[in-house]
């Protein structure tokens, strides 16, 4: 159907045969029929009601209003203008592409294929399941409520995440040599494993409250707000920061290379559960606060090329510290087992150990 102006349907329309409307101001008022779609529209499209198709397309031309709630296809939906939200939007298919959306509405995307979201999202909540992919190559995700990833993301631009009144969860794996910043209003949860694949260029993530799974990057590791590690953290030369508090939700390795690790707030085991462990390797390391104080770390190990810096620790397992430059400490308290200290290097323009006013104390031995 070709018309130099608008089309108008009011009524329920079937597909009897593969179909493509051509016009200027396209208004469907619901679509059934097991064959493809294709609007060619220079101005708006209209989807007033639900669709259940084979597949959808519109072209890049003028915009696309999604009012009737749903669009179900067997096949693939690419929307190739702007996208507006009318109504709570659910898109089920295989393979979906939206070149950007906006709308004060909750959009859902079924897809066992491959998602692609192309250009910026602003509307209220985002949620994707946990089958297929999705592709996050327009630079920016903005909603109002919660965001929830349930599937592998890659990125495909620098990237910014931001809820401004919910979450964000990343709860399967993340991949792409792009930049990522979360901002949350609650909880920031990057659980499925960020940079296995391909490395991302940095990270940061500014939240409440932060749960983290692995993260590999080639760059800054930036967690502005109360962490929770649960794994390794590995930036292959870039600075890792906290500026909060730590938890131990599992045993957990830092490594920077040459990078800077700085952890501001008290660090401590989770105290639901088995004492864990801290391992870091870096090329300095500042613990701004105390370490195992409220809940005793199972052990610390840590190596660094240049300084280390302890407020006070209290561990129930071995502690073992190696330096190329000065350890400065508070408190070390290793309950019933043993201080090594044997990997310090004592020699160089600022080497050394300085207590303070602290003391070393062991339940075994201290080694020097």
């Amino acid at each position: 159907v070709t018309t130099t102006t608008t089309q108008s349907y009011g009524d329920a329309v079937t597909l009897g045969a593969g179909t493509t409307l051509t016009g200027a101001g396209i208004t469907l008022a619901g679509v059934t029929g097991a064959n493809s779609l294709s609007i060619v529209d220079s101005a708006a499209t209209t989807l007033g009601g639900a669709v259940s198709i084979a597949s959808l397309t519109t072209d890049a031309g003028g915009t696309t209003a999604i009012n009737g709630g749903s669009v179900t296809t067997t096949t693939t939906q690419s929307y190739g203008d702007a996208v507006t939200l009318g109504a709570g939007t659910t898109l089920t298919g295989a393979g979906i592409t939206l070149a950007g959306v906006t709308g004060a509405q909750t959009l859902s995307i079924v897809d066992s294929a491959a998602t692609t979201l192309g250009g910026a999202v602003s509307i209220a909540s985002l949620t994707t399941d946990a089958a297929g992919t999705t592709a996050i190559n327009g630079g920016s995700v903005a909603t109002t409520g919660a965001q929830s990833y349930g599937d592998a993301v890659t990125l495909g631009a620098a990237t910014n995440l931001t809820s401004t009144g919910s979450s964000v969860g990343m709860l399967g794996t993340v991949n792409g040599a792009n930049t990522l910043a979360v901002n949350a209003a609650t909880t920031a949860t990057l659980s499925g494993g960020v940079g296995g694949t391909t490395p991302l260029t940095s990270v940061t993530v500014t939240a409440p409250a932060i749960v983290l799974g692995n993260v590999t990057t080639n760059g800054l590791q930036q967690y502005n707000g109360p962490v929770t590690f649960n794994s390794t953290y590995l930036t292959n030369g870039g600075n890792f920061n906290v500026t909060g508090t730590t938890t131990l939700g599992s045993s957990s390795t830092i490594t920077t290379g040459a990078g800077s690790v700085t952890l501001t707030g008290a660090v401590n085991a989770d105290p639901d559960i088995n004492p864990e462990t801290l391992t870091i390797n870096a090329g300095t390391l500042t613990f701004g606060s105390t370490v195992g104080t409220t809940d005793p770390l199972a052990g610390l190990t840590t190596t660094t090329t240049g300084a280390t810096s302890i407020g006070s620790l209290t561990s129930v397992g071995t502690v073992s510290l190696t330096a190329g430059g000065a350890l400065t400490f508070g408190t070390l308290s290793a309950t019933g087992q043993t201080v090594d200290l044997s990997g310090l290097s004592l020699t160089g323009t600022g080497a050394g150990i300085t207590a303070g006013t602290g003391t070393l104390s062991s339940g075994t031995n201290v080694l020097l």
